[in-house]
């Protein structure tokens, strides 16, 4: 077959001159083939200003004279141009004329103290939050269809989900590496800020490792606690301790470890501690066989980011366990320590062994702002929150469950929030009665709903009928006083009127890391909607 203007001439165009899609594939050519036929072209057409190949538009118009938006602006002959229509229409001065740009930087300057806005850390923080709150992640590009969309436009260019599976990529980076770098992957260059931040990292960790008086106050602390949270091996701990001379069990467990311990003997529940073969070496500290349970409890010291930096780390450990058909619960030493009570309920309605009341036995009544903020403080791990709907379910004159409901907070593309649900006993058909009532009194358009992924799996919500949208990134918490308080109590507005030191030049986090408090990470959530 022989392929010239004739062929495409007879075979490739339609009567209107453009492209048959279906000839083409049929005869195995691509546009760009019948394009260079048609004009005579025979070498790469290059970008006017760094000769990279450059694409083609159509079969119309050709093919682009530039390869992307910063060779345009680089074009001298675009720069004289952009000069000379700016120069007429606010003068000489362009658009750093004082009427546009001296008048845009006085409002950002009373708005953000800065030139502009995104030079805020506080406005760049405000973006990401809000967009956290509404989407439940902290920017467009880390939502689901973001992410989804470039794996198709990846898979579609080069082949793979990831530019870098590809060969021909990887060549070119791997050319340019060595061209202005002289190695061969990014990962090589030894930058002195990278060294510093690596130097700083391994300086603490060996003074504290070097500090005997330190070592000794935390000798009740497993090996395996100590190494993860400090990046070194556990054999590495173990090496200090014997240095220092200090005593210690080769079997530490710690107090609050001990107390979830107790819970399970009382329980007359079987399990294994200090699983390392369910995770392929990773320690489960509690694991119920019977049950497909693990429970990991989290010393907030330990677990915080003043040794965890990973946000990711309590998620991933309960992803792995997902793998395995496991249930990997997250007790953080707080509720242990302060909730205690509610730590039991929740393992024993986990473990399918609380007490049981049917919900048909029970009527819907409508409760006050107290009694609701009493019984969830008492019941639900993570305290009150404010509602606008506060329903109980009561039997013989006693609130067996509450559910509670406000306008949406985070996502205003759904009308209601489920905000709380929780009881003391299991309540069979409790959650769905109470639901049931509220859908028939408010007649609400939509619902959201966010689970908890350090206890839930999210089951309830998939039996009331409700859909699985997406699972939101770790959020983090503030230990204050042996409590966990979520981020938002400590915004950086709020600052001021709640710690020693403040410091309204730096940022929320470095504020609070100035008064020696820090963050743990949560697992995240998963969402649920319902719409009518």
């Amino acid at each position: 077959m022989i392929i010239n203007k004739e062929f495409v001439i007879e075979n490739l165009l339609q009567k209107n001159g453009r492209l048959n899609p279906r000839a083409l594939e049929r005869h195995g050519i691509t546009k760009e083939q019948a394009y260079n036929i048609m004009n005579d072209i025979s070498e790469p057409v290059l970008c006017k200003v760094c000769s990279t190949p450059t694409a083609l538009i159509s079969f119309a118009k050709g093919y682009r004279v530039y390869c992307s938006a910063d060779c345009v602006n680089l074009d001298p002959d675009n720069v004289e141009k952009k000069k000379k229509t700016i120069a007429e229409k606010y003068g000489e001065q362009g658009l750093k004329h004082i009427s546009i740009t001296e008048k845009k930087k006085q409002t950002s300057r009373q708005r953000y103290g800065h030139d502009w806005p995104r030079q805020s850390k506080e406005y760049v923080q405000e973006l990401k939050d809000k967009w956290y709150e509404e989407h439940g992640v902290v920017d467009f590009t880390h939502t689901p269809e973001a992410i989804e969309k470039r794996k198709q436009t990846n898979l579609k260019k080069y082949g793979c989900i990831n530019p870098a599976q590809n060969s021909e990529i990887r060549k070119r980076i791997e050319d340019t590496n060595k061209k202005k770098h002289k190695v061969k992957t990014a990962l090589m260059l030894d930058t002195s800020r990278d060294k510093a931040l690596a130097k700083r990292r391994e300086d603490e960790v060996y003074e504290l490792l070097n500090n005997k008086e330190w070592l000794y106050r935390n000798k009740d602390v497993s090996s395996v606690t100590l190494s993860e949270s400090l990046g070194v091996a556990w054999s590495t701990i173990l090496n200090y301790f014997k240095k220092h001379e200090i005593d210690r069990s080769s079997s530490i467990v710690s107090n609050t470890e001990t107390k979830v311990r107790d819970i399970l003997d009382q329980f007359g529940v079987s399990y294994e501690t200090n699983n390392r073969t369910l995770l392929d070496g990773k320690e489960v500290d509690i694991y119920i066989p019977n049950s497909n349970i693990g429970i990991e409890v989290n010393g907030v010291y330990w677990h915080s980011d003043r040794f965890i930096k990973d946000p990711r780390y309590h998620l991933n450990k309960m992803l792995a366990a997902e793998k395995k058909s496991v249930k990997l619960l997250h007790i953080f030493s707080t509720e242990i320590d302060n909730k205690i009570d509610i730590v039991k309920n929740r393992l024993s309605s986990k473990l399918g062994i609380s007490s049981k009341i049917y919900a048909r036995e029970c009527k819907v009544v409508e409760i006050n702002s107290q009694v609701y903020k009493s019984y969830v403080n008492k019941h639900h791990i993570q305290g009150y929150a404010a509602a606008s709907v506060r329903l109980a379910l009561v039997h013989n004159n006693s609130i067996q469950a509450v559910m509670s409901f406000s306008k949406a907070r985070f996502n205003k593309n759904y009308e209601w929030e489920l905000i709380r649900y929780t009881s003391e006993n299991t309540v069979v058909g409790g959650a769905s009665k109470l639901l049931s009532y509220f859908k028939r009194v408010y007649e609400p358009a939509s619902i959201i709903s966010y689970a908890d992924l350090r206890w839930n799996s999210g089951t309830m919500y998939e039996k009331l009928g409700m859909h699985f949208s997406h699972r939101t990134n770790p959020n983090y918490w503030y230990v204050v006083n042996d409590k966990l308080h979520h981020r938002t109590a400590f915004q950086k507005h709020k600052l001021k009127n709640k710690l020693k030191v403040y410091d309204p030049d730096k940022t929320e986090w470095e504020n609070m890391q100035n008064n020696n408090i820090y963050k743990i990470w949560d697992c995240g959530n998963s969402v649920y909607t319902w719409r009518k």
